[in-house]
């Protein structure tokens, strides 16, 4: 089913790199439980993604330069209704 959903997206949006991205996710999640026998492999691609996310952050809060940071900077400038005025300067949370 979320094949299905995937293809329409392709086909009705102009972001197809999210798509793409579930499908290949879903498929490798698929190989890994078909050679393993073990449904609960299914799981394990997204366990991974997860836990390499959590690598990431941590690691970038540790070198003192948060990737939310960057993430928020960048969501100021071009959309300061979602993080507020206040914070509308690129990097000015790196000033505390």
């Amino acid at each position: 089913m979320r094949r299905v959903f995937a293809v329409v997206r392709l086909c009705t949006d102009r972001k197809i790199w999210q798509p793409a991205i579930g499908l290949i996710v879903v498929g490798v999640s698929s190989m890994l439980a078909g050679k393993s026998g073990q449904t609960v492999d299914f799981y394990l691609t997204a366990v991974l993604m997860q836990a390499g996310g959590g690598v990431v952050f941590l690691v970038s809060i540790l070198v003192r330069w948060p990737v939310i940071g960057l993430v928020m900077s960048k969501y100021a400038v071009t959309r300061p209704a979602i993080v507020g005025i206040t914070c509308a300067r690129r990097y000015s949370w790196r000033s505390s």
